[in-house]
């Protein structure tokens, strides 16, 4: 059998999926512990005189196929206001809830109606958080590299409860205001940012430089066994010639 080398080409498929507004937001607050505040167009992270506050975001992830590879993923939130200090400088953690909270229900005691966390303020876990620091002035952007909380529940499998935001340092009177998704401008509202990969295939054995591709035999020797055969009768003829000369 004759092969005939063919080269192939691998094709690369990255998408970045920006998803803006979040499809729930809130603050818990400490100082108001059975209270929700899902309606308002804005979140406290920090502390006040009265007690902690911590923001709560979630995003529906629903359009990155489940076993994507996710290359990185930022979480952007509005820093519109401070409170009573000015929080500049402070370091703000993002990490991943572990709890099902609901937009509308969720307090500091509770993370839906009749179902308390296991501890006050929040459940979640610090495996993969990030960290933002609070800027100078309002009015501008904070981001979280949030890359390995969305590998988590994307190739990882964890569900996706969202995001809580709190000081990394609480209990001095420090706080920030972020736009939540009913905020009036649509482009204040909280983002999330994922560039992934589809799933690669498991590649089958290839030789070196391409792939072999068999190619009947009699294709390619046909044109050669006509001149052969060409050859053959010429010389038959000459013979005859020769014998009847002689």
């Amino acid at each position: 059998m004759v092969l005939c080398l063919v080269l192939t080409a691998e094709a690369v498929n990255a998408t970045l999926t920006v998803i803006q507004p979040s499809n729930a937001d809130t603050h818990i607050y400490e100082g108001d512990p059975n209270n929700n505040f899902g309606a308002s167009d804005g979140f406290v992270v920090g502390a006040v005189s009265g007690g902690r506050f911590r923001g709560l975001v979630k995003f529906d992830l629903s359009s990155i196929p489940s076993g994507s590879t996710v290359n990185v993923a930022y979480l952007l939130l509005y820093y519109y206001y401070r409170g009573e200090n000015n929080p500049a400088g402070r370091t703000y953690n993002a990490y991943r809830v572990t709890k099902d909270w609901v937009e509308t229900q969720a307090t500091w005691n509770v993370y839906s109606t009749g179902n308390s966390w296991t501890t006050p303020g929040g459940d979640y876990t610090t495996d993969g958080g990030s960290s933002s620091t609070v800027p100078a002035n309002t009015e501008q952007w904070m981001i979280w590299d949030v890359t390995s909380i969305v590998k988590a529940w994307i190739e990882g499998g964890q569900p996706n409860y969202g995001f809580i935001i709190r000081d990394q340092s609480e209990g001095v009177v420090f706080s920030a205001d972020f736009r939540s998704k009913e905020v009036s401008d649509p482009d204040l509202r909280p983002i999330l940012k994922v560039d992934w990969s589809t799933p690669t295939p498991t590649p089958t054995p290839r030789p070196v430089g391409g792939v072999l591709v068999p190619v009947k035999k009699l294709e390619l020797l046909t044109p050669y066994l006509a001149l052969v055969g060409l050859v053959g009768v010429v010389t038959a003829i000459i013979l005859v010639r020769r014998k009847r000369e002689d």
